[in-house]
């Protein structure tokens, strides 16, 4: 997704390793899904990026079903102080948990966001938005130009 002032799009797994390096030439927004499978890593990530001076805004929205459990105080960094601080300083806000969707009424709003853009979705549209492809896809198939941008 692109707007005139920010980037944003899905990190896949296969490119987690290219976060830390990104030096975004105007906002960013990278959403990491499925987060408690990838932990060790965000936390690692997270820590150098709130320690970061300078750039452009470089925003992470986490994603996971359930906040509660060790992975969240992992990636928070919790047991080594020095590090939990500027983790937490750099946070907007504590986890959110988010009811889900039952999936008629995904489809439902997935149809009302696209109609007054002038978007006519086929069924098979409204399911690759509902249900995305599994991981084992092509980043490029999943995450369309604008993932390809920032890592091109």
């Amino acid at each position: 997704m692109v707007s005139d002032d920010w980037d944003a799009g899905f990190l896949p797994d296969t490119q987690q390793s290219r976060l830390g390096g990104l030096r975004p030439v105007s906002p960013t927004l990278v959403v990491v899904d499925y987060a408690a499978q990838r932990s060790d890593w965000l936390s690692d990530v997270l820590l150098d990026l709130a320690r970061r001076k300078n750039g452009q805004p470089l925003r992470v929205l986490i994603l996971e079903r359930a906040a509660a459990g060790g992975w969240w105080e992992r990636v928070e960094r919790q047991h080594r102080l020095s590090e939990a601080v500027p983790i937490a300083a750099a946070q907007y806000r504590q986890p959110r948990e988010l009811g889900g969707l039952d999936p008629n009424e995904l489809r439902q709003r997935i149809r009302g966001v696209s109609a007054p853009r002038g978007a006519t979705l086929s069924s098979t549209d409204v399911e690759d938005v509902a249900e995305p492809p599994p991981a084992s896809t092509p980043t490029a198939a999943r995450c369309g130009p604008s993932w390809q941008r920032w890592t091109g």
